[in-house]
């Protein structure tokens, strides 16, 4: 058994893979290589409005703090890139 503090971190964690799953899905299905370092460090490939469409919401409101979002994805992609 798990006390409740740390079986509620590990059902956050579980949510936050569920969820990046989905996304990474729904980008693949929609022919953006979202999984692809060189394409997602890359402002002229991977756009903010391509970002916008990939983590678009079922409702009108935009996610929360989307552009940190997009500058730590384009740095992840620039660190992976050169990393391989």
């Amino acid at each position: 058994m798990c006390g409740r503090g740390s079986c509620l971190e590990i059902i956050i964690k579980i949510i936050i893979v569920i969820t990046n799953n989905f996304v990474t899905v729904k980008a693949l299905k929609d022919g953006i290589p979202i999984t692809t370092p060189s394409f997602y460090m890359s402002e002229t490939s991977l756009t903010d409005d391509v970002i916008r469409h990939v983590f678009r919401s079922a409702t009108k409101e935009e996610m929360p703090l989307l552009s940190e979002r997009i500058r730590i994805i384009r740095e992840a992609g620039k660190v992976l890139f050169e990393v391989r």
